[in-house]
């Protein structure tokens, strides 16, 4: 059997389980945009793209990538990930649907397939974002790259909920906005790294100790997703880290 070109086979479709096809393997990672609208006292006001940030997916989707994966984008408008993140929140006056399709649309022009990625700062929400972020435990992240994050409160069985879908909404979000699937954010020491990681999270409920317990609030998301989104073409994927950071 010829061994197969390893740089000719980025070229070739990549079709997906659901039935989606990639028009090759190249893709574009979620990288921060921070063009969006942001108000440090107005909520409401957060979160909202911009012309700008259609025309950077303009620009990307000339690369023709096989897919362009937008991100990161925070589920709650209170733990960003920086300012001018774009933001998917169930609780914003305006309608996200409307506000994601341009750039979505633009985004697929030459073909490429396009999956947002969501997630929540938890505990590294930048102090001057909110000095009171939220974790898995109660927790602190050491600063990092210039930012510095105030001392985390564990989430209440509540707010764990209330996380779950907000996930679930925001893939809602993608789905009706055009996307063709949801990237869920479980690496880099965001929230949902915090619950998988033993090193952050202590706590002694049904979300914490082992593996499964630990890992409980990702697949709760990813059944609270199949729900909003019968669509079986619809790709559910997440990031995860290869070594905890």
């Amino acid at each position: 059997m010829p061994l197969m070109d390893p740089i000719g086979i980025l070229s070739q479709p990549l079709r997906f389980q659901g039935g989606l096809t990639a028009p090759n393997r190249t893709m574009k990672s979620a990288l921060t945009e921070r063009l969006c609208s942001y108000d440090q006292l107005d909520l409401d006001a957060r979160g909202k793209p911009t012309q700008e940030y259609e025309e950077l997916y303009k620009v990307w989707s000339q690369g023709k990538i096989g897919i362009i994966v937008l991100g990161n984008i925070p589920i709650h408008r209170e733990y960003l990930e920086a300012m001018g993140n774009a933001i998917i929140d169930k609780d914003s006056p305006w309608d996200p649907v409307e506000a994601f399709k341009p750039a979505i649309a633009t985004a697929k022009t030459h073909g490429s397939l396009v999956i947002g990625q969501l997630t929540h700062a938890g505990r590294q929400t930048p102090l001057d974002v909110n000095p009171n972020p939220m974790s898995a435990s109660e927790s602190q992240s050491p600063p990092c790259f210039g930012m510095s994050f105030g001392k985390a409160r564990a989430l209440s069985l509540d707010e764990v909920h209330d996380v779950v879908e907000r996930f679930a909404y925001g893939a809602e979000v993608l789905y009706n906005a055009g996307a063709d699937g949801v990237q869920l954010h479980g690496a880099h020491g965001y929230l949902l790294s915090q619950f998988l990681s033993p090193r952050v999270n202590k706590r002694t409920d049904q979300y914490g100790g082992s593996f499964e317990n630990r890992s409980r609030i990702v697949f709760e998301i990813i059944e609270a997703i199949k729900k909003r989104v019968a669509d079986r073409k619809f790709i559910l994927s997440i990031k995860y880290n290869s070594q905890e950071t």
